[in-house]
């Protein structure tokens, strides 16, 4: 049996954790708020102004600071440091130009922040040490998403006006390798040891699964209705992806290649993470205001919490 607590927004001072130190979940709404969430008492303990038409967010491999992107304002990124509690820097990408959804990558050492929008041909550099824009670098794409090669060296970008799959290199700022493919995609990640990519493919509701090196497709595993975002655990063990119009997450078997469960969510569910120990997913339900606690051992919800206004993307911070 499926037992869903109802919880109240509430934002506590005194007997929650520091907002600072607790392992948690930083949600961000489109509303122009982030919520972050003690996951170990499952109560939203903060609620923090991020801008207008707030969409994406990611954290830093170092885990200090979190970066917001934002459709409307004119320092169209916002960068949050976790310990100090503050917006740290504002920083003016994109300025008098329409914006949609940014695409974050950080260099494993968390120097370098990668950053593309779905309407702007161009790659952005940003310095994470000043938070300064480096490098606007011209592509002539419009990316819907990207992942950063183990090495640092490579950016996978997934092209959306004509769908293909691009390996960009750094180091000679370079498109190395360029295939066209079919498909709407929504969004790419690659396993742990980075000899594979995962790519969502939204109108045939499928994952493709490609090898890095050569972009063979070596299987297409059937989701539910328009696979939206991706997790995978550190083993690379499970993959999970959210689908949109099915209401679930789908749990994938990447050495089987098939998937093997479909837990409902929330309506109309958006980005997904894993917590640390890969223990529990979260999945942000666009349409509902709520945040999924999936037990992945039992494959299952567990809670459903309240968020701002239309959750889209989560981060989990350990």
């Amino acid at each position: 049996m499926n037992i869903k607590k109802t919880i109240f927004l509430i934002i506590i001072a005194v007997t929650a954790p520091s907002f600072a130190q607790a392992k948690g979940l930083y949600v961000v709404n489109e509303s122009g708020t982030i919520n972050f969430i003690d996951t170990l008492s499952e109560i939203v303990v903060k609620e923090i102004p991020s801008g207008s038409s707030s969409i994406n967010i990611a954290a830093d491999p170092s885990n200090r600071y979190i970066v917001i992107g934002n459709g409307e304002e004119n320092e169209k990124i916002w960068v949050l440091d976790i310990q100090n509690e503050r917006i740290a820097a504002k920083i003016p990408v994109m300025k008098g130009k329409k914006a949609g959804f940014f695409f974050f990558a950080f260099s494993k050492d968390s120097t370098r922040l990668f950053v593309l929008n779905r309407y702007s041909p161009e790659l952005y550099v940003i310095s994470v040490d000043d938070w300064r824009l480096i490098k606007t670098i011209p592509l002539n794409l419009t990316p819907e998403g990207m992942a950063i090669s183990s090495d640092s060296r490579f950016l996978y970008i997934i092209n959306r006006a004509f769908p293909a799959l691009i390996i960009f290199n750094l180091d000679t700022e370079k498109v190395e390798k360029s295939a066209n493919m079919e498909g709407a995609f929504s969004s790419i990640i690659n396993s742990p040891d980075g000899k594979v990519l995962y790519v969502a493919d939204k109108s045939a509701s499928k994952i493709l699964v490609i090898d890095a090196a050569t972009f063979e497709v070596l299987k297409d595993i059937v989701t539910g209705t328009e696979p939206v975002d991706m997790a995978i655990t550190k083993d690379g063990r499970f993959l999970y992806a959210s689908c949109r119009f099915s209401y679930s997450l789908i749990v994938i078997d990447p050495v089987e290649m098939k998937a093997v469960a479909n837990i409902p969510v929330g309506i109309h569910p958006w980005g997904v993470t894993l917590n640390s120990d890969g223990t529990e997913a979260y999945v942000a339900n666009y349409n509902e205001n709520t945040i999924s606690i999936i037990n992945l051992k039992e494959k299952k919800e567990i809670y459903r919490l309240p968020t701002g206004k239309f959750p889209t993307r989560l981060v989990y911070v350990p």
